[in-house]
C-alpha cells in the first residue's frame, strides 16, 4: 500500500542497524508518528500467519523506536531498549505468504527522558489491520550505554542474515511436558544489535521461545502435519544478554489454560526474559 509522509532518516539517532534493521521507505506523518514497508524475511513455517509473531515483533519494535527518535527531547543517538511488549494477532489464519506488509507506529515519551511507549499496527496491502503491538522502552543515551557496556572486539563481517531463520539450538529436550534448549549466544546471532556490543535481541528471544513452544504443540497435535497460530504473545525482558553468554530456553503449558504456553530465558539460573503465548492448533 502507498504511504504519504516525509522521508525520514534516523540512522544517526537510533541504536540498531542492518541487517537487524530491515524497514524500507520510512516516513514520518507527525510528531512520533512513522510508517514503513515491513519485509517478510523469515519463512512462517507451521505458523498460519503471513509473518511469524517474532518477526512481527522485531520490525514493529524497531518502527516504534524510530517514532521515539523523532520526539526525543535530547539530541543525539540513544538506545531504545524494549522491555515489556504485547502482541495481538487480529486476522484469521491464512496460508498467504506476501513478501512485504506495512507498519505504522505512534510513540510518545512516558517520562521526560527515560521511558517511551509505542502503539503499532501491521497492515496488509488493502489496509486491513492484521496485528497490533505495544512496546515499552527504556531510553539511554549513547554515552551512558557505552559507559555501562564496554565495547567488544570488532566483528568479522558476515554475509548471512541470522534473522531469516530459527535460532540454531543444538538440541531440544522434551521431558514431562517441559521443553528445554541450551544456546550459546554467538555474535553472528546479533548482527546490527548493537554495533560493537552484540546482544541478543528481545524479538529473537521471543522467536526462540516460539520455536521450542512449537514442540509442545506438536506433542499435543500428535502429528507433524499441523499448523498453528498465536492470538496473543506477551514478553518481558529483564536484562540484556551479551554475546558469549550461555542461555537456556524453557517452555511449558500453562496448567490453568490448555491454550497458553509459558516461557523463560535463563542465564546462570537468572530469568533474563519471560513470556506467554496463546496458541491454537489448526
Amino acid at each position: 500500500m502507498s504511504q504519504a509522509g516525509t522521508a525520514l532518516d534516523v540512522g544517526e539517532l537510533i541504536c540498531v542497524s542492518k541487517p537487524y534493521y530491515a524497514l524500507r521507505d520510512l516516513v514520518t506523518t507527525g510528531p512520533g508518528m512513522v510508517e514503513a514497508t515491513v519485509p517478510v524475511e523469515r519463512p512462517p513455517g507451521r505458523e498460519a500467519t503471513p509473518i511469524t509473531m517474532a518477526e512481527l515483533g522485531r520490525h514493529l519494535a524497531i518502527l516504534g523506536l524510530c517514532g521515539a527518535a523523532t520526539v526525543n527531547p535530547v539530541a543525539g543517538r540513544h538506545f531504545y531498549l524494549a522491555g515489556d511488549a504485547m502482541v495481538e494477532w487480529l486476522a484469521p489464519p491464512t496460508s498467504e505468504r506476501p513478501s512485504e506488509l506495512h507498519g505504522r507506529a505512534t510513540t510518545a515519551f512516558t517520562s521526560r527522558r527515560r521511558t517511551a511507549r509505542a502503539h503499532t499496527e501491521l497492515l496488509d496491502a488493502s489496509g486491513a489491520v492484521l496485528a497490533q503491538v505495544r512496546i515499552d522502552y527504556t531510553v539511554i543515551s549513547e554515552r551512558t550505554f557505552e559507559h555501562l557496556f564496554p565495547a567488544d572486539p570488532p566483528l568479522v563481517p558476515t554475509q548471512v542474515n541470522p534473522y531469516r531463520g530459527d535460532l540454531p539450538f543444538p538440541e531440544v529436550e522434551v521431558i514431562d511436558g517441559r521443553v528445554e534448549a541450551d544456546l550459546l549466544v554467538e555474535p553472528d546471532m546479533c548482527v546490527g544489535h548493537f554495533t560493537d556490543r552484540p546482544m541478543l535481541p528481545v524479538a529473537v528471544a521471543a522467536g526462540g521461545l516460539a520455536t521450542i513452544g512449537e514442540r509442545l504443540l506438536r506433542e499435543r497435535a500428535g502429528t507433524d502435519d499441523f499448523t498453528w497460530s498465536s492470538t496473543r504473545m506477551a514478553l518481558q525482558a529483564q536484562r540484556l544478554v551479551r554475546a558469549g553468554t550461555k542461555v537456556t530456553f524453557v517452555a511449558k503449558a500453562d496448567p490453568e489454560n490448555e491454550d497458553r504456553y509459558l516461557g523463560e530465558v535463563l542465564s546462570d539460573g537468572e530469568v533474563v526474559a519471560s513470556g506467554q503465548m496463546d496458541a491454537v492448533i489448526h
